[in-house]
């Protein structure tokens, strides 16, 4: 199940940003940060993060990608050169001003080391900074740390109320995770049916690993009474997306019905 989480969490966790800069360019989002403003500082920690800066019109998504490259709603970016050092820094800034996002990106620094050392006990506490304020990314990562004995020691009832609290604000790696911890017990009693409720949860938000775990639920009866036809079409729906133990249940239940 560890591996299997840590395998999850790399593909999901990056840095945030809640606030667009939709008209702004670099210097007025400096000059906000400058003035103050946490949430241009948090701005400007992910433009020196990406070596990148939007320009007229240009929106900062949401979320940076796992290679920290901000996606933007225009390719015709202009470029910054990238300096981790003053992405730390502002983002300090803006995270000793209470800034959910910022207080994550700074955790998430100390995690990677992006502009600093490496300093998981820095990590964990700004991650519960933001965590405490409702910050998703950070509610489900400390779920993983608590979990696994992640440079702080295991608490599996913690990590399953960190879990809790991002799964019911809709994240799908807290809800598989939750369905995961459930299957097997790990902390709680063992609820098939508790499971596969979670597991459908992120299986609607099309996440391939809980799509699988529900069809294979489905086709065994388990958590819910026997329907092999529901089953097949979550294995199917898995398979889609190229996971490969689905496409294996696919192929092998289609061979079985000639």
């Amino acid at each position: 199940m560890k591996q299997v989480l840590f395998a999850l969490l790399a593909a999901t966790i990056s840095l945030s940003a809640a606030e667009n800069y939709q008209t702004g360019d670099f210097e007025s989002c400096r000059r906000a940060a400058e003035r103050g403003n946490a949430g241009a500082q948090n701005i400007l920690g992910l433009m020196y993060v990406n070596g990148r800066k939007p320009i007229a019109g240009d929106v900062v998504a949401r979320k940076a990608a796992l290679e920290l490259i901000l996606p933007g709603r225009r390719t015709d970016q202009a470029r910054l050169d990238r300096d981790f050092k003053a992405a730390f820094q502002w983002f300090s800034k803006a995270a000793e001003q209470g800034h959910a996002d910022a207080q994550y990106n700074l955790g998430y620094c100390h995690y990677k080391a992006i502009g600093t050392i490496k300093n998981p006990g820095e990590a964990f506490q700004w991650f519960s900074k933001a965590a405490e304020q409702g910050h998703v990314e950070a509610q489900k990562i400390l779920g993983v740390m608590y979990s696994t004995g992640l440079y702080i020691p295991r608490d599996d009832q913690k990590a399953i109320a960190w879990y809790e609290k991002a799964a019911e604000q809709g994240d799908a790696f807290a809800q598989t995770s939750l369905g995961m911890i459930h299957e097997s017990g790990w902390g709680v009693p063992k609820n098939d049916a508790v499971a596969l409720q979670w597991y459908r949860k992120a299986a609607e938000q099309d996440d391939p690993y809980a799509q699988y775990k529900t069809g294979i639920l489905y086709m065994t009866g388990r958590g819910d009474r026997k329907n092999q036809n529901e089953g097949f079409k979550w294995l199917r729906k898995s398979a889609a997306w190229g996971y490969e133990p689905a496409r294996r249940a696919v192929a092998s239940l289609a061979q079985s019905s000639l």
